[in-house]
């Protein structure tokens, strides 16, 4: 978030932005760096992908991960908190998030079809 507020504060993003999510996968690998496991979380679960958040100003078509989310297993729910965090920490640094993309993945789906979330 801090490099997304330097963009912001530099003017070589849009406040107008588009919050784009897409998961991917991964191949399923767990290595030991400097003292800690990666690629696995407390109960040694491995990570099957990685959810990541993405803005996008509605003046430029250069996306800028901002986040993004290992998984083992998430769901809509999980998935629906993170949205509206993130969406609340860009509105507190001065973005206007006009709208929430991803595609039809179920868990996407599933976030953001049980009620809908009111963006301020």
């Amino acid at each position: 978030m801090k490099a997304a507020k330097l963009l912001l504060d530099k003017y070589l993003i849009s406040k107008d932005i588009v919050l784009m999510i897409d998961e991917m996968y991964l191949q399923k690998s767990v290595e030991y760096s400097s003292g800690e496991m990666v690629g696995c979380d407390e109960d040694d679960s491995m990570f099957k992908g990685i959810v990541g958040f993405m803005i996008v100003g509605l003046k430029q078509s250069m996306p800028y991960i901002i986040k993004s989310l290992p998984e083992v297993k998430i769901e809509g729910s999980c998935l629906k908190n993170e949205v509206i965090q993130v969406i609340e920490l860009l509105h507190s640094i001065g973005f206007k998030v006009g709208c929430v993309v991803s595609d039809n993945h179920c868990t996407n789906v599933s976030s953001m079809g049980a009620k809908r979330m009111i963006l301020r």
